[in-house]
């Protein structure tokens, strides 16, 4: 017994035609679909606490596209100065010691913080006051912000 299934040259050609309709049509959507980035879709970031972590994170930043490192901040000169020459080589990167001095300068949308554990809460409480987003690892620190722009606590 055979199995075969019996096709005509009219359904053949018929299923064919409707298949590539098909696969245009979605692959057209799939692109029509794709957005366009404008330049305000650019995300321009300051770096504060430039240690080992921060160098990590740098160059795993560079790599992501949208994203933008345009400055960079810690509180030891000889810090920022080799940073910027090792990281930063190419790149038009702005230094700092005042991260403060960074966040009224430059025009940022967040900042990521790798300082010490004693200084981050400090550090991120004045970002988010600033209209900052911000990056850290310790989940501590946002409440002590929260209540911070409530008032509650001053940094």
């Amino acid at each position: 017994m055979s199995n075969e299934m019996k096709i005509g040259r009219r359904a053949f050609l018929a299923s064919t035609a409707a298949a590539v309709a098909g696969y245009a049509a979605g692959r057209n959507a799939a692109f029509a679909a794709r957005p366009r980035r404008s330049p305000n879709e650019i995300v321009n970031v300051g770096l504060i606490g430039l240690g080992g972590r921060c160098r990590q994170l740098a160059s795993t930043c560079l790599n992501i596209p949208g994203m933008r490192i345009v400055a960079a901040c810690d509180c030891f000169q000889p810090s920022v100065d080799t940073f910027l020459s090792k990281v930063g080589k190419g790149r038009n990167w702005k230094g700092y010691t005042d991260f403060r001095r960074m966040i009224e300068k430059e025009n940022l949308d967040g900042v990521m913080v790798e300082t010490t554990t004693h200084a981050r809460a400090w550090v991120t409480c004045h970002a988010m006051t600033a209209g900052m987003d911000v990056y850290h690892r310790k989940t501590h620190v946002p409440d002590r912000c929260r209540r911070s722009a409530y008032g509650q606590y001053r940094p």
